[in-house]
């Protein structure tokens, strides 16, 4: 599994210091010779310190990662996710900075990869671009996608994305919007107030119902800021 010894609680409310930034680059790639046609990224979900797990998602889910027509096996699709990782934490973490999520939007010819990053004083523009000529040199060297893909490195954002259970715990009392891979009280898409957070397990308020979620059937987790608040 990965291991990631970063303290989420550290980048609590970083989301709040700006409106969000991002530095983007187009990475072309040709056919290889005796590689499969396509790769899916599949979404995972795992405690910081815990091990990887398959993220209950559809291939057409925003988690995935799709390359061309077919897919890989699961198995391989986890081995890339946990490859990338792998390669990319050390580097970023390197530089001072949060490897918060990576996340893949869109679909066959234009695929974007996004690497969110996040720091304890804010994410800058520069910082944005700083990174994105680490990971740019690690991605080329290593060359983990066999395909072309745009590569995007960005700040959370106010309405931050939440990869790990272990990232929810520094927003106690905040509202977070949440698509469920499963519904929980007939719910699949709910926006409620995070109470806890036990391990796997999210204790959440949904219309003065308490209602336990594993993070595990948690498809998309986002923070829902005070728009008011930010104006």
């Amino acid at each position: 599994g990965r291991n990631n010894p970063t303290d989420f609680g550290a980048v609590r409310r970083i989301a709040n210091k700006g409106w969000g930034c991002y530095h983007s680059r187009r990475v072309m790639r040709g056919p290889v010779p005796g590689t499969p046609a396509s790769c899916r990224l599949l979404s995972l979900n795992a405690s910081a310190f815990g091990h990887a797990r398959e993220h209950p998602a559809s291939p057409a889910s925003s988690g995935a990662f799709v390359f061309g027509k077919s897919e890989f096996t699961e198995e391989h699709c986890l081995a890339v996710t946990d490859t990338l990782y792998a390669l990319l934490s050390p580097s970023i973490e390197g530089l001072g900075y949060v490897l918060w999520g990576i996340e893949r939007l869109g679909g066959g010819g234009a695929v974007t990869l996004r690497i969110y990053i996040d720091h304890v004083d804010g994410i800058s523009v520069e910082d944005c671009e700083r990174v994105s000529h680490q990971v740019s040199g690690v991605l080329d060297v290593e060359d983990p996608i066999r395909a072309a893909y745009t590569l995007e490195v960005s700040s959370p954002g106010v309405d931050r994305p939440f990869f790990f259970a272990q990232q929810l715990t520094g927003y106690i009392d905040e509202e977070i919007s949440l698509t469920l891979a499963r519904p929980v009280a007939e719910r699949r898409k709910l926006t409620a107030r995070l109470i806890s957070v036990e391990g796997d397990t999210l204790r959440l308020e949904v219309e003065g119902e308490q209602l336990d979620v594993g993070f595990s059937n948690v498809m998309k987790a986002r923070l829902k800021p005070d728009w008011s608040s930010l104006t």
